[in-house]
């Protein structure tokens, strides 16, 4: 991720075509998006405003700042169909822990389990499949997955949590926020 990171931090795009993809985004959002109202009423979003202002700050902001702001605007609209793809360098690229996390649910309280594990990293650590995962970067696994759902979309808050557990651990760069962490620590039960 710090490689990536730095790759990110360098301009790709100019000032033109930053200000072309937020009046594109514009004119999507007031001309086109058919559900704005409702998205507008559901979840107190304006994303006209945040586009405007979004204008007004594109000479302060790195690539990657710029980029998650305007992905920020259409994830906050709760849409599936309504995405801000990200471009070159974030296609193509996936950040991935080679592991899948599912969850399951007993006695009406969650619990999440490392489903699948790459051979590497089974080598390095045996007991994980099947392994009861307990805490994300320190974080109780319940909040760990529920502050990743926040940054992906969904219509509901279901669906928001299911794209947000199968993006703690696979996670396409050309539609998902790059991860914060530079590694992951998980604390685990066998």
């Amino acid at each position: 991720m710090p490689q990536f990171r730095a790759r990110i931090a360098a301009p790709a795009l100019t000032p033109e075509e930053r200000v072309s993809l937020v009046r594109q985004a514009s004119q999507l959002v007031d001309g086109f998006y058919a559900h704005l109202l409702q998205k507008r009423a559901m979840y107190a979003v304006e994303p006209s405003q945040r586009l405007r202002l979004l204008m007004h700050r594109l000479g302060e902001l790195s690539d990657a700042t710029f980029h998650e702001e305007l992905a920020r605007i259409f994830v906050e609209l709760r849409d599936l169909h309504t995405l801000y793809v990200r471009p070159r360098p974030y296609r193509g690229r996936i950040a991935a822990l080679r592991i899948q996390i599912e969850q399951y649910w007993d006695d009406d309280s969650p619990h999440w389990i490392a489903s699948k594990v790459a051979p590497a990293v089974a080598a390095d650590h045996p007991d994980l499949k099947g392994a009861e995962i307990l805490h994300w970067n320190g974080s109780p696994m319940a909040l760990a997955v529920a502050r990743n759902a926040e940054r992906e979309p969904g219509s509901n808050p279901a669906a928001r949590l299911a794209r947000g557990l199968e993006r703690m651990a696979f996670r396409p760069l050309k539609v998902s926020p790059p991860p914060d962490d530079d590694w992951v620590d998980l604390r685990y039960k066998v």
